[in-house]
């Protein structure tokens, strides 16, 4: 898998985990216990606001309420959606994962749990792509090590083999001057 189809794939499932958060949260009925639902608008609010980091925290802290309330459903959705968007400088698909899968524990409408079962595979498969995109990264710079490694030893290997060339040129110039020498003393002792 290239580099360019891994971000391309990566691109359409964060647009598609995005397009999985329902447009409108679902209606909360009013309760007793105020705490939770100011917090709620507090979260709205930071989220409005474009401050992610503080949205998703306090989003995340109402979603740790054990109780199925609709302010816990609807903070554990915003919790997941925006842990894994791609407006999140600090995104983590594993951990929006993660949310989903509590959201699934949750009392939700059939539309929503189908919602949140397509971001969940679309996250698994992310995450999958993401696991293979970091293998064949490393495949890819321990091959490159390897040419690297090769490419220095057939550099030396080269100025090697250039060097017996010179030296094999060397002796063959030398054992042809011996010969020459040896003809002429041969021929020096005939004369006498």
């Amino acid at each position: 898998m290239t580099t360019h189809s891994f971000i391309r794939t990566s691109l359409c499932a964060a647009l598609i985990l995005a397009g999985c958060a329902s447009p409108q949260p679902p209606r909360i009925k009013p309760s007793v216990d105020t705490g939770p639902k100011r917090q709620l608008d507090l979260a709205r609010a930071f989220e409005t606001g474009s401050d992610l980091r503080r949205a998703i925290y306090l989003y995340q802290m109402i979603a740790t309420d054990n109780t199925r309330s609709p302010v816990t459903i609807e903070a554990t959705r915003k919790a997941a959606v925006l842990t894994g968007s791609v407006r999140n400088p600090e995104r983590s698909d594993s951990l929006s994962l993660q949310w989903f899968k509590k959201y699934l524990s949750l009392p939700i409408t059939p539309a929503e749990r189908e919602n949140a079962e397509l971001c969940i595979s679309l996250l698994d498969r992310v995450l999958t792509q993401q696991r293979h995109g970091m293998y064949y990264a490393a495949k890819a710079d321990s091959l490159q090590e390897v040419i690297r490694h090769l490419g220095t030893a057939l550099v030396s290997q080269s100025q090697r083999v250039l060097e017996l060339e010179r030296e094999t040129r060397n002796a063959n110039a030398e054992v042809k001057r011996m010969k020459d020498i040896d003809v002429r003393l041969s021929q020096s002792r005939r004369r006498r």
